[in-house]
């Protein structure tokens, strides 16, 4: 019988393979009942995703972003990807109906965004983004 502390030799394929195996069986759990459920377990210091609550502070009407302030993160997060200095994010709306009201109009909105990429049948060779999907109604 083997110890935790005891060495075990395997080859890089069998490695691997256990590898997997093993954080499969970490990311399953069991229901009340008895079901399945499945989960990212995210690693030391993440979240297993980004979000951020945000107020428009400009918007480029031009390109179809929104400069925002990073109002809220999670708390394992000191910083996000893209962020500023001066705690920015540029915020995009790939469906098109959270930015398209007058600039004037959207300034000083709050939202919530998420670091997103396209599927590959949208854009297989899209980058991440900042995708806006809710925005508060106007005052």
């Amino acid at each position: 019988m083997l110890n935790d502390s005891d060495p075990v030799n395997l080859s890089a394929g069998a490695a691997k393979r256990t590898a997997v195996v093993v954080r499969a069986a970490e990311r399953t759990a069991k229901n009340e009942r008895g079901r399945n459920l499945r989960w990212p377990i995210p690693e030391d210091g993440d979240s297993g995703g980004y979000l951020v609550l945000f107020e428009i502070v400009a918007v480029d009407d031009a390109y179809g972003f929104a400069m925002c302030q990073i109002l809220y993160r999670f708390c394992s997060q000191a910083v996000v990807p893209d962020e500023t200095d001066e705690e920015m994010i540029q915020v995009w709306d790939p469906m098109g109906c959270m930015l398209d009201e007058d600039a004037a109009d959207l300034v000083g909105r709050k939202g919530w965004a998420a670091y997103m990429k396209p599927s590959l049948t949208v854009d297989p060779y899209g980058d991440c983004i900042w995708a806006v999907f809710s925005l508060c109604c106007p005052p």
